[in-house]
């Protein structure tokens, strides 16, 4: 029996270690840089990203999708914008249409629909509008909807240390509230996801890089530490936008024990 458990450990790190290189290899084709809104966006600007992101989260949450379907979504927006010039006033459109498709592709069980949708514009958009948008979408993007993102990295970081509750917690927070953020799109979801996991282990009080996670991630602590820092600061600099999240994570982000604010100190 324990030879069996042994081999069936060998063979879960080698299935995470193979996801790990594939998401690496086309996680920079099929990310965002932070100049696309300056660059094809003359209508939109960073904070209307940032308001349309924080009610893609709230929609989210309420609807208790999968973890994977609000960066997804944020993903799919986010390349669609470097592509396609919008409007402000289509921009609610085109996040109902991308929560929609992240939905349908990984809520297998939970999947939002048309009609929903609809309900939740209040009238801002029609069932064909929606329908006729997800379609544009899916077409621009060359029908290439799944990418690597920083929840699906983190993932397979928090495997490989064996995080326990808490760190597990606070890295999917701020993984999570990274996506309000335009300007922290200047890194890659490994990177971010890799930010995330060393702030949550300093906030617990572990040692917050290991020789074992460089070999892991393939980044070394000099690496992720400007990373952390950049993240630590916007975040702290947004705390508007991240009402939403924040509820979501209140006991991490306010009130007794360990929270971001301390790493401030």
């Amino acid at each position: 029996m324990m030879v069996a458990y042994e081999n069936s450990t060998t063979l879960q790190a080698s299935l995470l270690s193979d996801v790990h290189e594939y998401l690496l290899s086309v996680e920079l084709e099929l990310s965002t840089r932070p100049e696309y809104l300056e660059v094809h966006q003359p209508h939109i600007t960073a904070k209307m990203r940032s308001i349309l992101v924080s009610w893609i989260v709230l929609i989210h949450y309420k609807r208790r999708l999968e973890p994977e379907t609000l960066h997804l979504a944020v993903n799919i927006m986010d390349r669609y914008l470097a592509k396609e010039k919008i409007t402000k006033k289509k921009l609610q459109l085109l996040g109902v249409a991308c929560l929609l498709i992240a939905s349908k592709f990984i809520d297998a069980y939970n999947a939002c629909d048309v009609s929903l949708m609809v309900y939740l514009c209040d009238g801002v958009c029609t069932a064909n509008d929606i329908v006729e948008m997800e379609l544009h979408l899916l077409v621009r993007l060359n029908y290439r909807i799944s990418a690597p993102n920083s929840r699906s990295f983190l993932s397979i970081y928090l495997t490989e240390c064996q995080a326990d509750e808490c760190i597990t917690s606070i890295s999917h927070f701020i993984v999570d509230a990274t996506l309000v953020s335009y300007h922290l799109l200047e890194y890659l979801p490994s990177e971010v996801a890799c930010a995330a996991l060393l702030l949550a282990r300093k906030i617990k009080g572990t040692v917050p890089w290991t020789e074992d996670l460089t070999r892991s991630t393939s980044y070394g602590e000099e690496d992720i530490l400007p990373v952390a820092c950049c993240v630590l600061s916007t975040l702290s600099s947004i705390t508007g936008e991240l009402k939403i999240v924040r509820n979501k994570y209140g006991r991490l982000t306010s009130g007794g024990g360990s929270s971001l604010e301390d790493l401030h100190s």
